[in-house]
């Protein structure tokens, strides 16, 4: 989109740019937040590090909550798919899953 007039009168009217596809829910509003009409209401650069950072440190919890020191019999809990382009009923494990 070129930055003309046209560009600042949908700014001032409110317009926003959509939520990027891979982005988090949680990083959009940090995005929404910095584009606050009222350049007081916007967070300061290191306001948006802590959140950033509080994001990271929460993605990184969640990933690892999953997990469990003593996996047990792994086959009793993987998904088993046909191999891709093979017609044979050979099998490898796609997921392994503790379900604590």
């Amino acid at each position: 989109m070129p930055v003309d007039s046209k560009f600042y009168k949908m700014i001032k009217e409110g317009y926003r740019m959509f939520s990027p596809e891979c982005a988090p829910v949680e990083m959009y509003e940090i995005m929404k937040s910095c584009w606050d009409a009222d350049p007081v209401q916007r967070p300061t650069f290191k306001q948006i590090v802590q959140l950033i950072e509080q994001q990271l440190s929460d993605n990184a919890n969640h990933a690892y909550s999953n997990f469990s020191p003593h996996q047990g019999n792994a086959a009793d809990h993987s998904v088993r798919i046909n191999s891709v382009g093979s017609s044979a009923s050979s099998t490898q494990p796609l997921l392994v899953r503790e379900d604590a």
